[in-house]
């Protein structure tokens, strides 16, 4: 699987996914074309469909097949946490078959996606028009449930006036 160098997002599928998701909210309620997303993406089809059908079985989008078909977001962006995507992408990750490091490994992801459940889709799209790097750690060591909250309906009333 390839590396990216864009934050704590390190595989290129979860990034893609991402986007995925953010060209699902932009286009609301309607169906988004699998060859669309294909071309905006800069993957082959082939792979968008890989993608498509590990978000729909998580629940995150849904999909209509046919020639008027394609997808659509299952839920807005901002209920959508990164750990949501990750959890549909990187199960090897996930399970500790990268690295079969067992029990000592398994607690670090379980933390790792602890961190991941406090951010939103949305975030991350603000995170990414504000070019700069996604310091999820960082921002979140200490903030309590209702603080995540917070930030995340800022982000959607900041969305919704725009």
């Amino acid at each position: 699987m390839a590396r990216s160098n864009r934050g704590l997002l390190h595989y290129k599928t979860t990034e893609h996914a991402i986007d995925i998701l953010l060209d699902g909210e932009l286009a609301g309620h309607k169906l988004v074309k699998t060859r669309d997303l294909a071309d905006r993406i800069g993957i082959s089809q082939q792979h968008v469909f890989k993608i498509v059908g590990r978000l729909a079985r998580a629940g995150l989008i849904t999909c209509t097949r046919g020639p008027q078909g394609g997808v659509r977001l299952a839920r807005p962006i901002a209920m959508v946490t990164v750990g949501d995507v990750v959890r549909a992408l990187e199960t090897k990750l996930l399970n500790g078959n990268d690295l079969n490091q067992g029990p000592t490994f398994q607690k670090a992801a379980d933390a790792f996606m602890h961190v991941l459940d406090r951010y939103s889709v949305a975030e991350v799209a603000v995170q990414r028009q504000k070019k700069r790097p996604i310091t999820v750690i960082r921002d979140t060591v200490g903030a309590s449930d209702s603080e995540i909250r917070q930030r995340r309906n800022s982000i959607s009333r900041t969305k919704a006036r725009e």
